[in-house]
């Protein structure tokens, strides 16, 4: 017979790709690391209780923290009393999530500060830009990495690091929703996801760009934007 928490580790390889840990811990926020990343790093994270319907949340700090829960019993099968109890249980995992998040989040503001500190104006031969044949618009230079600021207003929420192949990850802990990255310009604004994107249409258009860095994130940064500029002229790219 399948145990609650075969269930859950399952549960972790197909909704999230989390490749889970060999021994699951009960009861608190447990951290782990997860494949080709640095020994100690632990971007994973799971919470799981097994007591009566066992429950649990899962997630990744790789992925700016995006959470996903689980039980072992669905919500409408439940009686009054269970879904009392689960309800309970989920706002306790909730507050455990987002006292860790905090911590890893204020941990990448620490460690995104001084990288920026540190980095230079791009190198206009780096493989990226001249693959992309862009103007490097307010990005910094840290060896090899391209850094992409995120903020909100002037808060800066993390990085993106763009590798010259190409690949591209945010620091661990960087807070993606409602953040963005700014190319200044016009009057008109132009949301875009992509970096490369936005260069190309400030380039372009001469239009202040907004970039989202993924789709998910466009509409949180339009509303943003438009509760800030009720009569501001924007365009979602």
């Amino acid at each position: 017979m399948t145990t609650a928490i075969e269930m859950f580790t399952d549960a972790m390889k197909t909704i999230a790709g989390l490749d889970p840990p060999a021994e699951v811990i009960a009861g608190s926020l447990q951290r782990f690391d997860l494949p080709n990343e640095k020994i100690g790093k632990k971007s994973g994270w799971y919470i799981f209780h097994p007591d009566g319907i066992a429950a649990g949340s899962f997630g990744s700090w790789k992925d700016s923290g995006v959470s996903h829960k689980w039980s072992a019993k669905g919500y409408k099968d439940m009686t009054t009393a269970e879904k009392s109890a689960y309800s309970a249980k989920m706002e306790a995992i909730k507050q455990q999530q987002e006292e860790e998040r905090a911590k890893v989040h204020a941990a990448c503001i620490v460690k995104s500060e001084p990288m920026l500190k540190a980095a230079k104006d791009p190198d206009t031969e780096h493989a990226y830009i001249t693959g992309h044949q862009i103007i490097p618009y307010g990005a910094r230079q840290l060896k090899d990495m391209l850094l992409i600021p995120l903020r909100r207003g002037k808060q800066l929420t993390g990085l993106q690091i763009i590798m010259p192949d190409g690949s591209k990850k945010f620091l661990t802990g960087t807070e993606k929703q409602g953040s963005y990255f700014v190319i200044k310009g016009s009057t008109l604004v132009i949301l875009c996801e992509g970096w490369a994107t936005g260069c190309t249409i400030h380039e372009q258009t001469g239009a202040t760009v907004l970039v989202c860095f993924d789709c998910g994130n466009l509409l949180k940064v339009a509303q943003d934007s438009r509760q800030k500029s009720p009569k501001g002229n924007f365009i979602i790219a």
